[in-house]
């Protein structure tokens, strides 16, 4: 039996919400339990088999998660949510036959001859799409018209087309920026794209996320704010502004930042290098087969100027190559001009030098890490040896980073990965490979689990740096919690892959029930 004053101090007044079960995060485990939460805050965590209903008073909802892991809410440190815009903008492709394809592009073109035409979800290879296009344009030669097959397998442009959007390619963010500009201006598609996302991240338990946001977020922040304004998200939202069409817009920033109405302006995105897997990360020793295509004096001078304005910066780096560069590029700045601004840090860092490690530990820098990355669909142990060779021992080095006091943070760049604890447990901590047979990816370097739930919380909060308290149950942090159908600490592998969230609550109110 536990007293009303508890580990943490008195109740005052009774709360909205309990959430009592066996595993309750402390930090460093789970122990029995109950979380109290009031106005939308932790007013009380109790330690122990408690008397939750004495302290929780009349008309207080109560969620028993019997042997189930409760977590803070999730912080996801990196997602791209824009590009939700492709499956809510224009026509849905799904299931239609090429006739009905065709019949559906000249009517809308009918409707608006201008318009640039969007038909998304369409099944088959990539063969269809070409086909379909030229089809098209033996009918209106100047029509504007991209197809994208389904799950964003491939896409087909039209002359009008490359045009108004340039150059386009399904595996490229950066490459769809112009297309993305386009779909944005339709304020329902926004809504729509972004909700949809944000409903998905609640029953993963994710509470809070740090978006990437292009140029000036394409034009769509009044949305954006309206729907945060309005609660409409379910989730926090920060944002980080990546400069692809033009640099970093240091005025845009400046307006932004001074604003308070439900959005935060967290600081600057800049890319070096692309993916290790698709050849396009910056490799230490790399052969001439594979040069570095990245402009790294522009990086530095871009970089500079960012620092210069006091914003924070991430730099995207994918290869052990990219990695070094960047750190040179921060080690010049801090030694030159001194610290860093708070929250700085570096993106992807898949493959990583031991050596490199112990000097971001030194720049105190932030690094957004894929904890899912040994799971990412289509990795076996066979295709890892040969992109790798001698380098695997360097991707997702976690344990080593641990070891030196790295300030990791859990992102997925969804749609990359979806934001799922149970998978990368399986794959930061267990370090399992996906296919069935194909074991374990050197898992040296796997980090303990309760580490990897901190990357998601704690440590994600701290990253952030605001509110206070995000990640923790500490009293008067946000009453942000996730609760899991089992115990993720104790649970087998096989358990893990099971795993799913069964309740997630959001400054005290339930966003999502399984």
């Amino acid at each position: 039996m536990m007293s009303g004053a508890g580990e943490t101090g008195a109740v005052v007044g009774h709360p909205d919400l309990v959430v009592v079960g066996r595993a309750i995060w402390t930090g460093d485990g789970a122990v029995p339990g109950a979380l109290l939460l009031r106005d939308g805050r932790i007013a009380h965590r109790a330690v122990g088999e408690v008397a939750w209903r004495a302290l929780a008073g009349p008309g207080a909802e109560v969620i028993d998660a019997g042997n189930g892991l409760v977590v803070p809410g999730l912080h996801d440190n990196h997602t791209f949510f824009t590009a939700a815009l492709l499956e809510h903008g224009g026509l849905d492709g799904g299931g239609l036959e090429d006739r009905d394809v065709v019949a559906r592009v000249l009517r809308r073109l009918d409707e608006a001859p201008s318009a640039l035409v969007l038909v998304r979800g369409l099944s088959g290879p990539a063969e269809r799409g070409d086909g379909l296009i030229r089809d098209l344009a033996a009918r209106i030669p100047e029509a504007a018209v991209v197809l994208l097959g389904a799950r964003r397998a491939w896409l087909a442009l039209s002359d009008g087309a490359r045009a108004a959007v340039g150059d386009a390619d399904a595996a490229s963010n950066e490459s769809l920026a112009r297309l993305y500009r386009v779909l944005a201006r339709d304020a329902d598609v926004v809504r729509a794209a972004f909700v949809s996302r944000a409903t998905a991240f609640s029953a993963h338990g994710v509470t809070s996320v740090k978006d990437i946001a292009f140029d000036d977020h394409l034009g769509m922040l009044p949305v954006l704010q309206s729907l945060s304004a309005r609660d409409e998200l379910g989730l926090r939202m920060a944002f980080a502004l990546q400069p692809v069409a033009a640099p970093a817009d240091l005025g845009f920033a400046e307006r932004i930042s001074s604003r308070r109405d439900g959005l935060r302006f967290h600081g600057f995105k800049l890319m070096t290098d692309g993916a290790f897997d698709e050849g396009g990360a910056s490799l230490l020793d790399a052969d001439a087969a594979q040069p570095d295509a990245v402009d790294w004096p522009l990086v530095r001078a871009e970089a500079r100027r960012i620092l210069d304005a006091g914003y924070r910066l991430a730099l995207n780096a994918d290869g052990d190559g990219a990695v070094r560069r960047c750190l040179d590029i921060f080690e010049e700045y801090a030694r030159e001009r001194g610290e860093l601004p708070k929250g700085s840090g570096l993106s992807d860092v898949s493959l990583i030098h031991d050596v490199d490690i112990p000097r971001i530990a030194a720049l105190g820098l932030v690094v957004e890490t894929y904890p899912h990355v040994v799971r990412q669909e289509g990795f076996t142990r066979q295709l890892l040896t040969e992109l790798l060779g001698a380098r695997g021992g360097r991707l997702g080095p976690f344990a080593e980073m641990v070891r030196h006091g790295v300030h990791l943070t859990a992102g997925t760049d969804h749609p990359l990965f979806d934001p799922d604890l149970p998978q990368s447990l399986l794959s930061a901590s267990e370090r399992l490979l996906p296919r069935p047979g194909d074991g374990r990816w050197h898992e040296e370097n796997g980090m303990s689990r309760e580490e990897v739930i901190r990357s998601w919380t704690s440590r994600a909060g701290a990253a952030m740096q605001t509110p206070v308290g995000a990640g923790t149950f500490e009293p008067g942090a946000p009453a942000d919690v996730a609760v899991f159908d089992r115990n993720l600490l104790e649970a087998t592998t096989d358990d893990l892959a099971e795993a799913a969230v069964s309740a997630t609550v959001r400054d005290g109110r339930v966003v999502y029930r399984a």
